[in-house]
């Protein structure tokens, strides 16, 4: 793995050879931020395939750290250099965030909304989302210095949360599904829970992790919080994870019915990302919804 600074390393590079660097005009470019990692995608839209990725590793970061950690990876990224992208949207990956029921939300008292929901530093930007199978908000963070130089770089970002991707194609992909879907998209330090009935969006959640132990209860809080029935239920895991995981396999073990997510279906994939699982990265993938 190629190390850039003092706490980023290079996980993934795959490059398709049709991608031109020096001409991403006819790019989409999609960016996730969060504390444990960077990632840069790149669509082609008009074949509608996905054909350059890149992912570092930025675990043990204090959050301030990060910025000089993307000016280090950006110096050395083959994808990032240039800023004339057709289109740019940026994930959070930060925990700081929440679901707000449009009846109760209220722009110019957002922040004060976040803050009673979950803690929130004077040092952010807070943002919003809409929820377009939802009558909600989702309202979440971004460390300032992390928006500002993302900005400075792409005056024409757009600003999203990883959440709202993840619900938004989970609640398309499974509308006709008549039962209740456990979905964990899982990080080094960190998992997010997603469970739908259909298109009802049944409860939605980041915890941190730091033991298998940890991992499964917060399944099985989720379990008894919504009355789930861990011998029917069919519960399916991306990031990064492995049926050979620890995590996983204690998962096994409560848990009857699991697997491994599918890549999002929405476009095709170049030859080279067969050299990642499929399961992995499904929250930068699914990023494509908010480019709709």
């Amino acid at each position: 793995m190629q190390e850039t600074g003092n706490k980023s390393i290079l996980k993934h590079a795959i490059l398709n050879e049709s991608f031109d660097g020096l001409k991403p005009e006819g790019y989409d470019l999609f960016l996730y931020v969060g504390p444990e990692s960077f990632s840069c995608l790149v669509a082609d839209r008009s074949r509608k395939e996905f054909i350059a990725l890149e992912s570092w590793s930025i675990a043990g970061s204090e959050i301030g750290e990060i910025p000089d950690l993307l000016i280090s990876i950006r110096s050395t990224s083959s994808i990032i250099q240039n800023n004339r992208f057709r289109r740019i949207i940026c994930c959070s990956g930060f925990r700081a965030a929440a679901l707000v029921p449009n009846a109760l939300f209220e722009p110019s008292s957002a922040i004060e909304q976040l803050q009673f929901l979950v803690p929130v530093g004077t040092e952010n930007e807070i943002l919003s989302d809409e929820m377009r199978q939802l009558e909600a908000r989702h309202l979440f963070a971004i460390p300032t210095g992390i928006y500002e130089l993302i900005t400075s770089w792409f005056p024409t970002v757009e600003f999203h949360h990883t959440g709202t991707a993840m619900i938004e194609y989970l609640l398309s992909k499974y509308k006709n599904h008549h039962e209740p879907l456990l979905h964990i998209n899982a990080g080094d330090r960190m998992a997010e829970i997603i469970v739908n009935k259909g298109k009802n969006l049944l409860f939605y959640n980041s915890f941190e992790i730091h033991t298998p132990e940890e991992f499964v209860y917060y399944i099985l809080f989720v379990c008894e919080q919504l009355h789930l029935n861990p011998e029917t239920l069919k519960v399916t895991f991306s990031g990064n994870m492995e049926l050979t995981d620890a995590a996983y396999m204690l998962t096994t073990k409560y848990i009857r019915h699991t697997g491994l997510n599918d890549r999002p279906d929405n476009y095709s994939f170049a030859e080279e990302f067969d050299q990642i699982l499929p399961h992995q990265y499904f929250h930068i993938f699914s990023q494509l919804v908010c480019a709709s």
